[in-house]
């Protein structure tokens, strides 16, 4: 018999917090001022003097500034504890202490008068520099590439890695101050998007002037005006500005025909910038850093721009994945074992602007790797007699290559209206062989996967100026995997599932995700604001396996999602009361190829 089943669950969810001042007078000091003003022996402020606050027993600063005119400082440190307080100054000594900001009286700790006492050295030459290493202006902080310059840095990325504040993850993502760095732009072209990865481990330091972080940042000119955000992007400041075009060529050539490669082109010009970044090498460098980039598209995610609250609503597309892998030719521990490995990268980009009111971006990269990893192992002992002879050895050659392109349009509908449309195409493959050799037998193995992603998103953008700001648009992903597994022996016994009749895997995976946001952002009256919001999705997955234990079995699952609430935020001075209402609904079904319901919720 033939039957769906679904249910409808509906919840409402309330999260109210306030800030009461007479009854919670510590809560309420969530943040202290700590100030100061550093002076000289003769009393005289010392201007441009480099004030860093660290926490205890840590190398990297958590705030840092420059001293005004007056030689005075001024931090707002929002978890009150011991920090460490470190002053340098040229031509003075340096000044350290410990404070601790939890007995400050109040909410400001003044320190008063820092004395820097002077200091002389007999020198032969004096060279003077008059940029100063890091710097404020407004919300950016400037870091000047040839102060943290060491001579031998290949990319960018090395140079950031030594900036105060900087840190750079394994898979090449940057946090300032804790905080992840969206996007990094050249000239103040977004030429990457979230995949500046490319950018930052390729381009040649020497092209760079300055690194400027940006705070506060928020690109759409209609939603600057109703939200600060608090989102962090970087701009490369090139050596000589705009109106000019950049190559860099590296290579090397060495032991056994290994080679490193690699090629960097910028072009910044008034209404083009593009870039041609390019690599080859077989030194294990792989120069894409991680196709992870490539695999979430920003879609509508953050459209309230710096969101006072956001809504926990697990609406996003599940991301697909191989469910199969390689197991007989893990590498035992060896005497002798071997890597080789082959990468080619090629990545273009371009952003034309022909007018204000318009600009397009368009993106792509292709990436080709190569890994074989050998490994022997062979032992021969006696005990007591005894004598044991052990020898295995494996071999595994995986291949994998991507491909990704992304074309972004904006323009200005009228002087109160912008429309954006973002759409990309992804392409990942892996195909992998392995053999394991050992006193058993012989396991052999072939490991196939390839996954594509598409995806497109409409944002329209309309300010009512003093009334509110509406935002919201449409939003598609489809995304499809294939991974096929075989398995065999040969000669002595079967090795776990495998015999040498052989086994095989396929699990098939689709997903299309589709879903609409519609948000109003209220006008900010004395630190009162809110917001409404709305939402609708679909999700749809399915999974057709075939293996062992099943033959060709499809499951499918259908997600309705239907979410409304709003929000309400009172801003004084560092303290917030927020409140939150959402009203969620959900209409899931489970069932496989026989319209058997085997899950509901």
């Amino acid at each position: 018999m033939l039957f769906l089943r679904s249910s409808r669950e509906l919840y409402f969810r309330v999260a109210l917090s306030l800030l009461l001042a007479a009854l919670m007078p510590s809560v309420l000091r969530a943040a202290v001022i700590l100030r100061g003003r550093v002076i000289d022996s003769v009393q005289v402020p010392v201007v441009g003097a480099q004030v860093q606050l660290f926490d205890v027993g840590k190398s990297i600063p958590f705030d840092f500034l420059s001293t005004d005119g007056r030689g005075s400082f001024r931090f707002r440190v929002l978890r009150p504890r011991v920090v460490r307080l470190e002053v340098r100054a040229l031509g003075r000594e340096d000044f350290m202490q410990e404070i601790d900001l939890t007995r400050a009286s109040g909410e400001e700790m003044n320190l008063g008068d820092i004395l820097l006492h002077s200091r002389f050295e007999e020198i032969r030459e004096v060279h003077v520099e008059a940029e100063k290493s890091v710097s404020r202006r407004g919300d950016t902080v400037a870091f000047r590439v040839g102060a943290f310059a060491q001579g031998g840095e290949k990319s960018i990325e090395e140079i950031i890695k030594k900036m105060p504040g900087m840190k750079v993850e394994e898979d090449g993502k940057i946090r300032y101050l804790g905080r992840e760095v969206e996007k990094v732009m050249v000239g103040g072209a977004d030429m990457f998007g979230r995949n500046y990865q490319l950018l930052t481990k390729n381009l040649d330091p020497t092209a760079v002037h300055e690194v400027q972080v940006l705070e506060h940042f928020e690109e759409n000119r209609l939603l600057r005006r109703h939200r600060q955000s608090e989102r962090v992007v970087m701009n490369l400041a090139l050596a000589r500005g705009r109106g000019q075009l950049i190559g860099t060529l590296r290579a090397g050539y060495g032991y056994r025909n290994v080679h490193d490669a690699q090629l960097s082109l910028v072009g910044v010009f008034n209404s083009l910038q593009f870039n041609v970044l390019a690599n080859s090498n077989q030194v294990g460098v792989s120069p894409a850093a991680s196709a992870a980039a490539w695999q979430a598209p920003q879609g509508l995610r953050g459209i309230s721009g710096g969101d006072i609250a956001r809504v926990g609503v697990r609406d996003v597309a599940m991301r697909l994945s191989p469910i199969v892998g390689m197991q007989g030719a893990q590498a035992p521990l060896n005497d002798a074992r071997r890597r080789q490995n082959m990468s080619h990268m090629l990545s273009v980009g371009m952003v034309y602007t022909p007018s204000s009111k318009f600009r397009m971006n368009v993106s792509g990269v292709g990436q080709f790797e190569r890994d074989l990893y050998a490994s022997e192992l062979i032992s021969d002992w006696e005990f007591n007699g005894q004598s044991l002879y052990r020898h295995e050895s494996s071999r595994r050659l995986l291949r994998t290559y991507l491909g990704g392109g992304r074309v972004t349009l904006e323009g200005q509908a009228g002087e109160n209206a912008d429309v954006r449309y973002d759409g990309g195409y992804s392409l990942i493959g892996d195909r992998g062989t392995s053999v394991g050799e050992h006193a058993a037998g012989e396991l052999r193995e072939v490991l196939a996967a390839r996954w594509q992603r598409m995806d497109h998103t409409v944002l329209y953008t309309h300010s009512f100026d003093s009334l509110g700001l509406l935002r919201g648009g449409v939003e598609w992903q489809s995304q499809w995997i294939d991974p096929r597994y075989e398995a065999r022996t040969v000669g002595g016994v079967p090795l776990g599932l495998a015999t040498n009749e052989g086994i095989a895997a396929c699990y098939n995976q689709i997903s299309h995700f589709a879903r609409s946001n519609w948000v109003y952002i209220a006008p900010t009256y004395r630190g009162l604001t809110g917001d409404a919001r709305l939402g609708v999705s679909y999700d749809y997955r399915r999974l057709r396996a075939s293996d062992l234990w099943t033959s060709d079995a499809a499951y499918d699952l259908k997600t309705y999602n239907a979410y409304a609430g709003g929000s309400i935020s009172y801003t004084y001075g560092a303290f917030k009361a927020l409140a939150l209402v959402l009203g969620h609904a959900v209409n899931a079904t489970f069932f496989d190829d026989r319209g058997t319901n085997a899950f509901k919720r």
